[in-house]
């Protein structure tokens, strides 16, 4: 699971964010957390590089997204998203992410 924050509001003088994730592998671990710096704020980035906020964000929807292949994660991931409001203003994006292979072999007959 992860949020991004809305670059706009909280850090509009970087081209930098930092995006925190929580992963676990499998049931039989606790979570932990991962912090990645990535420059997706350039005037050249592509939106369709990061679904994952770009998509809620231009939609104002929750919505499961994928499969899709996560370069951070090295997966094929589906993830389920939702932007963040308040006041009506795009404070920002909550998703989970979910290894498509995992899914494969939990219902693998």
């Amino acid at each position: 699971m992860y949020y991004q924050l809305n670059h706009d509001l909280f850090n509009p003088s970087n081209t930098e964010w930092l995006y925190t994730l929580y992963t676990r592998p499998d049931a039989s671990t606790k979570f932990s957390k991962t912090e990645f710096i990535e420059s997706v704020f350039s005037p050249n980035i592509d939106p369709n590089d990061y679904p994952w906020y770009y998509t809620p964000k231009s939609t104002g929807k929750n919505m499961w997204l994928g499969p899709y292949y996560d370069t951070q994660l090295d997966l094929d991931i589906i993830s389920y998203v939702m932007p963040m409001y308040h006041k009506n203003t795009f404070i920002g994006v909550v998703g989970m992410d979910i290894s498509y292979e995992l899914l494969q072999k939990q219902y693998q007959t």
